[in-house]
């Protein structure tokens, strides 16, 4: 079992890091000072539609986890929300314009529950899972040389490669050392090809990955990134 070294988000508050091959929480480091805004990236790919438990989708408990972590950031937070994966379905013949399917779901500002809630409740999940263009689209709407936070929440890997997602956020990173990029994998124990990439994103993009398998866990790591102190929610 791997060991780590203490990592924090922009509220000063140590960000989990999951090792995936044991499942313990390790951390990683985290070079930045302050969360600044927030972007939350929101998977919405065809694998979404998939049952987590009877009667219920990896969309639904996404949205649920989703909705209670915006209730619990920070009264004061900047936050924007951007979804991938609505336009299209996933049928290769749709992938040129799945890959560019990346929607502002609510402009970045002082933040509005209501809205946001709205908003991730108006998501129905159907196509390609374009990580990277994601990143780059949160990205644009930060700051360009100051703090910031890209927070991706997805259950897969980058359907669009190449460039691969973890480049892209190394990319990012690079133009802006500000920036902090961290990923929330969802149900995804099973698929290593996807834990090694979210993980990638999250360690060269400054920030944590984290897995997740269930929406208590979700909306906490989700929060946490967003810069509220959910420690005492994250000790399951």
């Amino acid at each position: 079992m791997s060991t780590g070294s203490g990592s924090h988000d922009g509220a000063g508050t140590t960000l989990p890091y999951t090792d995936t091959a044991s499942g313990t929480a390790d951390l990683v480091e985290s070079t930045s000072t302050e969360t600044g805004p927030v972007i939350l990236v929101l998977d919405a790919s065809g694998s979404m539609v998939r049952e987590t438990r009877a009667g219920r989708s990896r969309m639904q408990d996404a949205q649920e986890a989703m909705t209670d972590a915006i209730a619990m950031l920070p009264d004061d937070s900047e936050v924007g929300m951007l979804v991938f994966g609505t336009g299209t379905g996933n049928d290769d013949s749709e992938r040129a314009a799945g890959c560019q399917d990346v929607k502002t779901l609510q402009e970045l500002g002082p933040i509005d529950r209501k809205a946001l809630s709205n908003a991730v409740d108006s998501v129905a999940a159907s196509g390609f899972t374009p990580l990277g263009p994601s990143m780059r689209t949160a990205a644009s709407l930060l700051p360009a040389d100051g703090p910031g936070t890209i927070v991706v929440v997805s259950d897969g890997v980058d359907t669009c490669s190449p460039p691969p997602a973890c480049e892209v956020a190394s990319e990012l990173r690079s133009v802006n050392p500000q920036l902090t990029i961290h990923a929330v994998g969802f149900a995804i124990d099973d698929d290593e090809a996807a834990q090694q990439q979210l993980e990638c994103i999250g360690r060269v993009g400054g920030g944590g990955y984290v897995s997740a398998a269930n929406v208590q866990q979700v909306s906490s790591r989700i929060a946490r990134a967003g810069g509220t102190d959910t420690a005492a929610m994250l000790s399951d």
